[in-house]
């Protein structure tokens, strides 16, 4: 009698712990929402667990890396490191028909730091010194789908072309809505015809093979070629493209009787960006324009793109605002340039144009395209077959 007794006091209590939990999930389940904010979650954590890009001290930064100097909004020392994206030159190219290119996915781009006249570069080693400063100018072409450096054939086509059946490495952005594309990779080519309405051609594609005058995170539908048969993929204008424009070596720096050197900025470098000595990218704004720059990620306003060595048609430099007295220098010498002003450069041939690009949209190109789809239009649009649903870009 007394166990029977035991027995049903058990199972009043595992009666009353189960009803309780069933409360409690409840009450989760419909305070979701408001409790989101204070539960962790799988972005956050991974967020926390980045390496610190911004640091306040010099003892945080990392040894041998690139940093801005600057105020934050506080009025607050802040150290930022350059910014690296992805990069097309993993794979090995011929030079002389692919550029360099970095990518950054939307909303990284904002954090690559910019050096005015009221910041400093510099550089933290606990072992070295840098002997040259190489500066690698990227032209910025704006938003885009995420595939660049496309080749193009005798009638004015641009493709991709299959690294042995292994995907198109090089060509497209490894972090972007355009992966959708390696299902492909059988393919030894697939051809762009069409993003949006916008025919792909020489008068809508960048000189580093990618498309032109898209709105930034815009979806559009995307007519690719294998053989004569069409695939069409849903893509986003998901990435900022960046690709090289020219070289430029100088030598200067400052002891700063601290843990970091102040790398000496040429007084003749124009507002653009640059990779420095391929640690990173910054965003260099010249004193001339910043009056001009409104702080953010892009200002249509400055010309980012403006080629600082000329040429003539020939490829013959015509200008050189580097040397003395605008002269042509080179570094066949090997003088000793430490002076801040007088610094010889190494330059790499531009033959192509610079063109604007704004933040939301591209403009260099003449035909405006399709300014997106939204998702009540793509319904009526593109109804894909069972054959390429699957692979839509979706």
């Amino acid at each position: 009698m007394r166990k029977k007794k035991i027995n049903s006091k058990i199972k009043l209590i595992l009666s009353v712990v189960f009803l309780a939990v069933i409360v409690v999930v409840y009450i989760l389940l419909a305070n979701k929402d408001k409790l989101a904010g204070f539960l962790p979650t799988a972005a956050s954590t991974a967020e926390e667990n980045k390496p610190d890009s911004v640091v306040s001290s010099e003892d945080d930064m990392v040894d041998g890396q690139f940093y801005v100097e600057s105020k934050n909004t506080s009025g607050k020392t802040i150290y930022t490191a350059v910014q690296y994206g992805n990069v097309n030159w993993m794979k090995k190219y011929d030079a002389s028909n692919t550029l360099n290119s970095m990518w950054f996915n939307t909303g990284e781009d904002e954090d690559i730091p910019t050096v005015k006249s009221d910041t400093k570069l510099l550089f933290h080693s606990t072992s070295i010194v840098p002997t040259e400063i190489t500066w690698e100018r990227y032209a910025d072409y704006g938003y885009s789908i995420g595939v660049s450096n496309l080749y193009y054939d005798t009638s004015g086509h641009y493709y991709l072309e299959s690294d042995n059946k292994k995907g198109f490495q090089g060509f497209i952005n490894p972090d972007s809505s355009a992966t959708a594309l390696n299902d492909y990779k059988d393919y030894d080519r697939l051809f762009l015809d069409k993003v949006g309405n916008t025919k792909v051609d020489s008068e809508s594609m960048s000189p580093s093979g990618s498309v032109l005058g898209l709105n930034k995170d815009k979806d559009y539908i995307c007519s690719f070629y294998t053989g004569t048969y069409y695939q069409d993929f849903r893509l986003k204008a998901d990435t900022r493209i960046f690709s090289h424009l020219e070289n430029y070596t100088t030598y200067g720096y400052s002891f700063l009787h601290s843990n970091c050197i102040e790398i000496t900025i040429p007084k003749w470098l124009k507002s653009g960006y640059y990779l420095i000595n391929n640690y990173g990218l910054i965003r260099y704004v010249s004193k001339d324009d910043e009056a001009l720059y409104n702080g953010q990620a892009y200002d249509k306003s400055i010309d980012w793109n403006d080629t600082l060595i000329k040429y003539d048609e020939k490829g013959q430099v015509t200008y050189d605002p580097t040397g003395d007295n605008g002269a042509v220098k080179n570094n066949s010498s090997g003088a000793d340039t430490q002076s801040s002003t007088t610094q010889n450069v190494t330059t790499t041939n531009n033959p192509y144009s610079s063109g604007q690009v704004s933040e939301e949209t591209n403009t260099e190109s003449e035909d405006n395209g399709d300014p997106g789809i939204d998702d009540s239009e793509y319904d009526d649009q593109y109804e894909p077959d069972d054959e390429s649903s699957d692979d839509s870009g979706q």
